[in-house]
């Protein structure tokens, strides 16, 4: 018979094992870490300034790629 205690049981568990593949984790990446390559310099330009030369690129890749059934290109 199921009492109040068993999601007690469950939770403590579930909290346990957490913190075990917390734990491991945490170990791994300390052995690891001197073997992880260089984060490297940030770029000059800021996060909006990338994300507009990236969206940039890649409408001028797709503007390319277009298949022109009547010869009617994509302009935007």
């Amino acid at each position: 018979m199921a009492t109040d205690r068993s999601a007690d049981r469950a939770r403590a568990f579930a909290f346990g094992a957490a913190a075990l593949f917390d734990i491991t984790g945490t170990i791994i990446y300390r052995a690891l870490r001197r073997q992880l390559p260089a984060a490297g310099q940030p770029p000059p330009e800021d996060p909006f300034q990338l994300a507009t030369m990236t969206l940039e690129a890649a409408h001028a890749e797709a503007v390319m790629h277009v298949p022109k059934p009547n010869g009617v290109g994509v302009s935007a």
